[in-house]
């Protein structure tokens, strides 16, 4: 594993409470692993007919994962930032491999989609967002991001490739120890393949009793 940091410092990184930095500067991580399981053998809704295929590991499990955070300070009160992620794996299940969708910091994230709405062991996602200061320690502003997944069904079938996207718009307000944070978005392509409006929303309050000023 390899992280090259070159990002400002930032209260999210040492108060857990504050689920979102505000990036300025740069850093990027690479991942090179392999699983060797004991046993490897098919599980999940196996009585199917025909049997659900997409948890099918294999013995061994090799994964790259690599990852980019960006951010520039253009103005005053007006900043950028782009958050980056792929992956290449093989003889993944859905136990390793990357969720992507929903609005939550803790997966790949698409606007729209519900939360892990994918699992994906090779794809490419991107999110430019920009954060413009009204008042206080108050950022609003809008955001896109899209994903272009290998094999979206998990069947095995790498040649079939689907791109999703997304937009929104995200809240970050921080006031002494608290730290409210709402994001929400709407998805073109999630709409169309569920054939019904796609929102998605994530809301999160925290408060640090270990803040320090």
């Amino acid at each position: 594993r390899y992280t090259g940091w070159w990002l400002a410092p930032d209260p999210a990184w040492r108060e857990r409470h504050r689920s979102y930095a505000r990036h300025r500067g740069i850093a990027v991580g690479g991942e090179l692993g392999v699983d060797m399981r004991a046993t490897a053998r098919p599980w999940g809704a196996r009585d199917l007919d025909p049997p659900d295929p997409r948890n099918d590991p294999g013995q061994a499990i090799l994964r790259a994962r690599q990852w980019l955070r960006a951010g520039w300070q253009l103005h005053g009160r007006v900043r950028t930032e782009v958050l980056e992620f792929a992956a290449l794996g093989a003889g993944e299940d859905d136990l390793t491999r990357d969720r992507i969708g929903g609005m939550n910091p803790y997966v790949s994230p698409l606007a729209g989609a519900p939360w892990a709405s994918w699992l994906s062991a090779r794809y490419a996602a991107v999110q430019w967002s920009w954060h413009i200061k009204v008042f206080g320690d108050l950022e609003l502003g809008p955001l896109a991001n899209g994903a272009v997944l290998a094999d979206p069904d998990r069947v095995g079938a790498f040649e079939d490739v689907g791109a999703l996207y997304g937009v929104g718009g995200l809240v970050d307000w921080r006031r002494g120890p608290w730290q409210v944070d709402l994001r929400g978005g709407w998805s073109p392509g999630v709409s169309d393949r569920a054939d019904r409006p796609a929102y998605s929303v994530w809301l999160g309050v925290g408060w640090g009793q270990d803040y320090g000023g």
